[in-house]
């Protein structure tokens, strides 16, 4: 289950009101067809009608919705973006170029569709709950939450707009407002797996990490193959100190999803809370880490043009949140203060002192 393609309004195959009875018997059928969900079907009809009525905006948009539910996203905009040319005013043809287009990662592009859909139809939730969304991926937290709510006004039952502005009003640390908006959907939907793991992000922000802990249990109850719901009900079960069932979390995590990298990481983390853990247990952990994300990555990296000389002095950067408090501080601190300054030169954060860093260390 994709968390981003849930919160998006889902691609319709209608036709606009209006337009319907004045369309062809043959576009009526594939029409059919699409809302029935018999998208082989109905592309092919589709397509025998573009044959011959190359013109008519309805068969583009078709097209385009069944190329977005198969994820051929080139051809959803391609279609789509051909059926507004075809018709200015389709405002439903400029939402799901929107869609397309965020799902090819070309943010910019699909803002100016999602606005063009409200600018046709303003009224259009869906589109105003799909411009929210695309603002709260890229953590625009502060411009996502008035199309959302304007998108509840319209439509109140539209629980994907509810899900994202709870999200967004976390982003904005507003986590109380983001419990409420969260417990109001889940009063509309009690078996909203999305709502629920909001509900615990709110709380967890809170402090109230036990009731976090109770929410995303019961979205995993609902949605038990999600990954990220399981590094968050593991997030929470470490931060209560029951350290075996936050690794057994973060491991049932893994193995559902191998390429998740960030849960993979807080699994290393949670290990140096583990008494039972040795410092071979742990470094093999970070090999299988490295051999799962780093590796592959470190591949695709093209080669630096500097001078590939290995007696040449290296000047290595470091970089961290902060050096004082960083648990990785006491494993990095000795290899900085111990370099061979004839072959090395190290940089760290130009606000902290060589000084501060040493007696920050040896605090350690």
């Amino acid at each position: 289950m994709n968390r981003k393609s849930r919160r998006a309004t889902k691609a319709g195959g209608k036709a606009r009101k209006g337009v319907r009875t004045k369309l062809a018997p043959p576009i009526m059928e594939a029409i059919r067809l699409l809302d029935a969900g018999e998208f082989d079907q109905a592309e092919t009809l589709y397509r025998q009608c573009l044959a011959t009525m190359p013109g008519i905006a309805e068969i583009h948009y078709g097209l385009g919705i069944i190329a977005l539910r198969r994820k051929r996203y080139e051809d959803a905009v391609i279609a789509n973006a051909k059926a507004l040319d075809l018709d200015p005013k389709f405002a439903a043809a400029a939402n799901h170029l929107g869609v397309a287009l965020k799902s090819l990662g070309r943010h910019g592009a699909a803002e100016e569709a999602f606005r063009r859909a409200t600018e046709i139809k303003p009224y259009l939730a869906a589109a105003l709950n799909n411009l929210g969304n695309l603002f709260r991926e890229v953590e625009r937290f502060a411009e996502a939450e008035a199309p959302l709510r304007e998108a509840i006004g319209l439509d109140p039952k539209l629980l994907g707009a509810r899900v994202n502005l709870s999200d967004v009003l976390r982003g904005l640390g507003r986590y109380k407002d983001a419990e409420t908006i969260a417990r109001e959907t889940l009063m509309l939907a009690p078996e909203n797996a999305d709502a629920y793991n909001n509900l615990g992000n709110a709380l967890r922000h809170q402090g109230r990490i036990g009731e976090a802990a109770a929410a995303y249990e019961k979205a995993l109850a609902l949605a038990p193959e999600v990954s990220m719901l399981l590094n968050n009900l593991a997030n929470a079960y470490r931060d209560l100190g029951r350290i075996d069932e936050a690794i057994a979390t973060y491991r049932k995590a893994i193995d559902k999803a191998p390429q998740f990298a960030d849960g993979h990481s807080s699994l290393i983390f949670a290990l140096d809370f583990d008494p039972k853990q040795s410092t071979e247990s742990q470094q093999l952990e970070r090999d299988r880490w490295w051999a799962m994300h780093g590796a592959p990555r470190a591949a695709a990296i093209p080669r630096h043009d500097n001078v590939a000389d290995p007696e040449r002095r290296l000047r290595v950067g470091y970089v961290t949140a902060h050096f004082r408090r960083a648990s990785s501080a006491s494993a990095f601190g000795p290899v900085i203060f111990n370099h061979d300054p004839a072959r090395f030169g190290s940089a760290t954060s130009p606000r902290i002192s060589a000084g501060r860093r040493r007696r920050a260390l040896s605090v350690r």
